[in-house]
């Protein structure tokens, strides 16, 4: 039985409704390629600081980019013309089912990269990283022979009035090696960090009578406190200020005082090892030979007073009367001990320790450094890869390939024709990569909004 000649239509209508549909549905989903942005932000940022990493290697002057933003927008439109017989009549007639339909998707993004160009930005990469970022990462976790291997320059340690010995991290001569044994020396010593509230007094003491004067009470809006004291309780009364306190009869009386944090190196009892701390300390020459460290001075001595102010966890007003002791304050590293000679007598020893902290842009300079000696650009020879200990065996500090895939467990860049590259191990018997994402994390603390150049506008980032 032949088909009736209105079904034509209405299968054309059926098939038109839902190319509309469709045309509607077409709304660009932009999650994908906000994923893909967020990748290629990556892919930037680390190809930039490869970049830099090369340049640094064929001692070339660096230059710093930041992509910053990508903006678009994605357009849908569509067209259906047709034709139908409303009413055709009789169905011999010759009749047309045409339809024209027609569905336009465009789209436009724009991204932006900035010069880092301006003098807030050199300022941050070329000022010594803060203690804060590295007791930050040694928090977090980090091998404490990689960051101080990574961030440090130069090591100064001095045993009591003794000339200061230097130790340079200096991957070109036998002093890298050196350099690593003096980091693991001061782990066994129990080198640790933290960040610690220091109480500061302002002004003389406050007589209870004089509180409710405004003149005194002015200074609480700086986000000073009052805190109550007698004249046997408060460990930073002066002799002046207790002689004036008894000629006016007064026992009781408050500190206006204020709270600043501040991170600095301390001592952790409980990451001591001490023989092996000596050990490395006699063969770089700090101890004589046959001294070894026992532990810290016992006793209310003033060695005593110090070597606990130098203990993680030390309370303010014992740090303070260390401070007072030594003649001069925090972050001044002494590290009070016992040593037994090689005679067999215990001696109060001091160890003075001088850290000198890298910047950003050296911490940069130095991985081109271990760049050239390990790919022999302009070098005598090449040289052997750098390792830390991290307790778990020798592992790579920094390993930097040629000629590389371009596969996706890699970081990698051009330079002058040649793909370079760093490799992603998560077993991490190759730290390269996690060099990287500290480098790239410093960096971004000297990189904001307020350091990008912009017209006709002088910015100042606070530091």
């Amino acid at each position: 039985m032949g088909e009736s000649p209105r079904r034509g239509p209405r299968a054309l209508l059926a098939l038109l409704v839902p190319l509309a549909l469709t045309g509607c549905a077409a709304v660009d989903y932009f999650a994908p390629r906000a994923v893909t942005y967020n990748q290629q932000a990556e892919n930037i940022k680390e190809s930039v600081l490869m970049l830099n990493v090369m340049r640094a290697a064929y001692r070339e002057p660096l230059q710093f980019t930041d992509f910053t933003q990508v903006t678009g927008q994605t357009s849908v439109s569509g067209t259906a013309a047709f034709t139908l017989p409303f009413n055709p009549s009789p169905p011999t007639f010759a009749h047309a089912d045409t339809a024209s339909p027609s569905a336009t998707l465009s789209g436009n993004q724009a991204f932006t990269v900035a010069n880092l160009d301006t003098q807030e930005f050199y300022e941050g990469i070329l000022s010594p990283i803060p203690i804060t970022s590295i007791d930050y990462y040694l928090e977090q976790g980090f091998p404490k022979a990689l960051l101080l291997t990574l961030v440090i320059g130069r090591i100064d340690i001095g045993l009591n009035n003794n000339t200061p010995v230097a130790f340079y991290n200096n991957y070109y001569s036998d002093h890298y090696q050196t350099f690593e044994r003096t980091v693991g020396a001061l782990a066994d010593l129990g080198l640790s960090s933290e960040v610690v509230k220091t109480i500061t007094n302002v002004g003389p003491p406050i007589p209870a009578g004089d509180i409710a004067s405004l003149r005194a009470l002015a200074p609480l809006a700086s986000g000073a406190v009052l805190k109550r004291f007698s004249t046997t309780t408060d460990p930073d009364i002066t002799p002046a200020e207790r002689a004036d306190l008894a000629r006016r009869g007064i026992t009781e009386y408050y500190r206006l005082q204020q709270t600043t944090e501040q991170s600095r190196f301390c001592v952790d009892p409980t990451q001591q090892d001490l023989p092996a701390a000596s050990a490395a300390l006699v063969a770089l020459g700090v101890l004589a030979p046959g001294d070894a460290v026992i532990g810290p001075p016992q006793g209310s001595s003033a060695a005593a007073t110090e070597a606990a102010a130098e203990r993680c966890g030390a309370s303010p007003y014992l740090r303070l009367k260390a401070e007072e002791l030594r003649g001069y304050g925090e972050p001044a590293n002494r590290f009070p001990a016992l040593i037994r000679t090689a005679s067999g007598t215990t001696e109060t020893a001091t160890f003075r320790v001088d850290f000198t902290i890298r910047s950003v842009e050296g911490i940069i300079y130095y991985l081109g450094e271990l760049t050239r000696g390990e790919l022999d650009i302009g070098v005598a020879k090449r040289l052997a890869t750098p390792e830390v200990s991290t307790g778990l065996g020798p592992e790579r500090l920094f390993v930097v390939r040629e000629n590389c895939t371009g596969i996706w467990n890699e970081i990698g860049t051009v330079y002058d024709g040649t793909r370079y590259c760093v490799s992603i191990d998560p077993s991490g018997a190759d730290r390269s990569s996690e060099v990287m994402e500290i480098v790239l994390q410093l960096l971004a603390l000297n990189t904001s909004a307020k350091t990008l150049p912009a017209p006709s506008v002088i910015t100042v980032l606070g530091q």
